[in-house]
């Protein structure tokens, strides 16, 4: 199949017929993912096969004001399109879908081969405290991926799928900016969601306000949390982000990673240690007994 005229206006009126992002209470209701456009479509051809040709179109300059979006679906992970005129205009360094950066080589960690793996979840913003958890797993023989381990030109939303479904657990590293990520948010549902894997909090043991946050979270009483400590770490999170939409959705993103700690997560703990415990809190000493 060849993305012809008539191809392209029908895929723009469907696209342009979705609510824009201020009249949608989800982002994804602005846009379709492959499977949904091959549906709406009524095409003869499989999902992953069309969003590859949608790719290369774009990556042409065929789609016109078609274009994907920055982050994946909420909790399937597949790339999503939009019409411009509806998600408005992106830069294409924002939303560009094939990682540009230079390999990042970690120093490396002597494992077994049979030492599992687990997929690290965290905010780009927290890389520091990433590898320290990366090097303290590594001594509890667990090994970690990390998404600097993609090579230049990769597509990123296929590798990091791909990374979750091959690893024994998912580890979300939950800071006051991960709290706010749309990649951490995303990740965490589908593989919860979506294929059911193991999902590990581990908590920034160094934030107050996230430590205050926890310890009082009751997801009967969510309206009931500190609203010192969410400020505080509203702030954090404003110092490193320049969206106005991540801020603006901070606080109910915030609550949702929250229920998820109580209702998806199979464990939850400190990094570093904390000396006091919390009831369903495991000591992260012991993360060698998780699987």
């Amino acid at each position: 199949m060849d993305i012809n005229h008539d191809f392209l206006e029908r895929l723009e009126a469907c696209l342009r017929a979705l609510p824009s992002p201020t009249q949608g209470q989800n982002r994804n209701l602005s846009w379709m993912a492959a499977r949904e456009i091959k549906e709406a479509l009524g095409l003869d051809m499989g999902s992953d096969a069309l969003d590859s040709l949608l790719l290369a179109s774009w990556e042409s300059g065929g789609l016109g004001k078609i274009r994907p979006a920055k982050y994946p679906h909420e909790t399937n992970l597949f790339r999503l399109w939009g019409h411009e005129d509806v998600v408005g205009i992106r830069d294409r360094s924002e939303i560009e879908p094939r990682r540009l950066e230079t390999f990042t080589r970690f120093d490396p960690l002597v494992l077994p081969d049979s030492a599992p793996e687990v997929f690290l979840s965290f905010s780009s913003h927290d890389v520091d405290l990433a590898q320290d958890l990366r090097f303290f797993l590594g001594k509890q023989k667990i090994r970690t991926w990390m998404y600097q381990a993609v090579p230049s030109r990769e597509l990123i939303v296929e590798a990091v799928r791909g990374a979750i479904e091959r690893c024994h657990a998912l580890v979300v590293l939950l800071t006051c900016n991960s709290l706010g990520s749309a990649w951490v948010y995303s990740e965490v549902h589908f593989a919860s969601l979506e294929i059911r894997k193991p999902i590990w909090a581990i908590v920034d043991g160094q934030d107050s306000d996230l430590i205050q946050l926890v310890r009082a979270f009751d997801p009967e009483k969510s309206k009931c949390l500190p609203q010192d400590a969410i400020a505080g770490l509203k702030q954090k999170y404003a110092r490193v982000e320049s969206n106005l939409h991540r801020l603006d959705v901070y606080d109910t993103v915030l609550n949702d990673q929250l229920i998820t700690i109580r209702y998806m997560y199979s464990r939850a703990s400190f990094f570093p240690p904390q000396p006091d415990s919390i009831p369903g809190f495991s000591d992260i000493n012991g993360v060698a007994g998780w699987f």
